[in-house]
């Protein structure tokens, strides 16, 4: 048998409380000569879930590819457990195939968090393989999709927080005006880090607090944000007595995944003090579970929702075509913050940039030739060519300098696993 089936977990999205959005991928490969017609998929998505669980036909939602024609009436129970027309459907010679399916469950009234699911392939009413989990149908690659059934798990906690939020905050201009006046331009990012719609989004900026009494801090026009941007801006923001960013809109939610940017630009009035300040902003939201979440921002262009460093405001320093690095990463390969970023603008050129261990030991070096377009990437990988690994969790210490500058630029990072 040179055909197989398997069926791969998707991503979990809470709808309200205990109503789940899952998905599933199926994947069908052929490793034979001859393309296969017709051919079917049985699922029956409801006698996966029982004890109380209730699956959903009315919002199912099935993606795949030309080669196969969906039944219409297919709705994931007995009755229509058929996914294709299968004499409209071919599956290719030497072809995988991909087929996603998206529905809801109801655990309201379920005693059950876990689940297990399996799919049969027919052709002429001949069964081909029943399904085994994951995305490779011949998961110990030994042609044989046979001997390969174990059943698919869907998982859905019930405790953990679905609902979360993060944001980052950079300096993006900085524009001296007089000895005493200088004007910075702030972009703010927000995103939803989590798996519900939120809402009630605020973005808390308390500018007294970063700077303090001794320096006069102004805003300078009302913040603005990107024409596709559902975010309200509150024009009576200040940072001094009203320190909210945002208006509510009771009609916005930040979906998962979504992400809005924010710019906001003060004038600082100072005599003989120069800094620095550290300030960050305080992003929040509810989720449709009607949880509270927040984040204090980490410095930088990118989000990293395990970070909360601060934006550092030196008066007299030129943040025009600075050099951006994050104040850290995680390269433990699980996909998220699992490389360090290095922003370098146009016109500039890089001579080098030196990380070193808290011994002191160089353990990575980059230069202009390491560049992809404005960006230099580190996924923490040290080591030579015959022996690399990865760096380990602290501190590490960094210096760069860049061509027609003579001043040599130190500072730190953290690494996280």
């Amino acid at each position: 048998n040179h055909v197989g089936l398997s069926i791969l977990e998707g991503e979990t999205r809470l709808i309200s409380n205990k109503i789940f959005e899952k998905s599933i991928e199926v994947f069908i490969e052929n490793l034979g000569d001859q393309d296969i017609s017709p051919i079917q998929l049985n699922l029956n998505l409801n006698k996966a879930f029982g004890n109380g669980a209730n699956f959903s036909s009315e919002s199912l939602k099935v993606e795949t590819e030309d080669r196969f024609a969906i039944n219409k009436d297919f709705d994931g129970k007995a009755e229509n457990e058929q996914l294709f027309i299968d004499s409209l459907s071919v599956l290719k010679s030497k072809s995988k195939q991909k087929v996603k399916i998206t529905f809801r469950l109801d655990l309201s009234t379920s005693n059950r968090t876990e689940f297990y699911l399996h799919g049969s392939l027919f052709s002429k009413k001949s069964l081909l393989d029943i399904s085994t989990e994951g995305q490779y149908p011949d998961p110990d690659f030994d042609d044989n999709f046979t001997n390969n059934h174990e059943p698919t798990v869907l998982k859905f906690d019930l405790t953990s927080k679905y609902s979360r939020i993060a944001a980052s905050q950079t300096i993006v201009d900085s524009v001296k005006t007089n000895s005493y006046n200088q004007r910075f331009t702030f972009m703010v990012l927000i995103k939803n880090t989590g798996k519900t719609d939120l809402k009630n989004v605020k973005i808390s900026n308390n500018l007294a607090e970063s700077f303090g009494k001794d320096v006069l801090v102004n805003k300078i026009g009302k913040a603005s944000v990107s024409k596709s941007s559902f975010l309200n801006v509150n024009k009576d923001f200040d940072g001094i007595q009203n320190t909210e960013l945002l208006d509510s809109n009771e009609n916005f939610s930040l979906k998962p995944a979504q992400i809005d940017t924010l710019f906001y630009t003060i004038n600082i009035n100072h005599q003989e003090t120069f800094g620095p300040f550290f300030h960050n902003v305080v992003v929040s939201a509810v989720g449709i579970d009607g949880q509270s979440v927040m984040d204090t921002s980490n410095n930088g262009f990118q989000i990293i929702p395990e970070y909360s460093d601060p934006t550092i405001v030196r008066l007299n320093h030129n943040y025009k075509d600075q050099i951006i690095i994050n104040g850290g990463f995680s390269p433990n390969d699980d996909k998220v913050n699992d490389e360090l970023s290095i922003f370098i603008p146009n016109g500039i050129t890089i001579e080098f940039i030196h990380f070193f261990n808290k011994w002191g030991v160089k353990i990575a070096e980059f230069d202009d030739s390491d560049r992809i377009g404005n960006l230099i990437i580190w996924n923490g990988q040290s080591g030579n060519e015959t022996s690399k690994y990865k760096v380990d969790e602290g501190t590490y210490f960094y210096t760069y300098k860049i061509e027609n500058d003579p001043k040599v630029y130190a500072n730190f990072i953290t690494v996280k696993k």
